[in-house]
């Protein structure tokens, strides 16, 4: 009886503890700067520069339309893995679509080793011509926790960034 008592708390009521869990989350401006959104006849347009204080912190940055490019790489690409203080340019064209996207979203996961420990969410919408906008939508870290990151579930962070989009 004890052995079914405690595979009953190990099935339903430790995953209700943790999915219950509170995590501790704080905007944070700054984690990226835009610029150069507008058309420019030579220079790499609709720029994003990712920013944090700690030189380990990996940006893995996504994007639904179009597509993500960077002087080092020379390589459009929907995912790239990015450091602090790279650049990474939104490109406003895809292979499949007709005339101009009207609207995309980049993703930014900031992580430390294989901690997440925020995300940024991007809007850009199409403006007229071949000017677009973009807009910080979310802007968020996870602080330590007494010394020690939190153990934030991807899951967690991607239905955050849905709910986001969503608005």
């Amino acid at each position: 009886m004890k052995k079914y008592f405690l595979l009953l708390v190990l099935l339903f009521v430790i995953p209700l503890a943790c999915a219950n869990n509170d995590y501790k989350e704080v905007n944070k401006l700054g984690l990226v700067k835009l610029h150069t959104w507008h058309f420019t006849s030579g220079i790499m347009n609709n720029a994003i520069d990712l920013k944090y204080n700690k030189e380990d912190v990996m940006f893995e940055c996504s994007v639904d339309r179009g597509y993500l490019w960077t002087y080092e790489n020379q390589t459009k690409t929907k995912t790239i893995k990015l450091n602090t203080n790279d650049t990474v340019h939104w490109f406003e064209f895809e292979n499949d679509s007709e005339g101009f996207i009207e609207q995309a979203f980049i993703e930014i996961i900031l992580m430390s080793e294989d901690s997440i420990i925020g995300y940024v969410v991007i809007r850009v919408k199409h403006n007229y011509g071949l000017n677009y906008e973009a807009k910080v939508l979310k802007s968020t870290l996870f602080p330590k926790v007494n010394g020690e990151y939190q153990l934030i579930p991807k899951g967690l962070v991607d239905s955050k960034i849905d709910n986001i989009k969503k608005q």
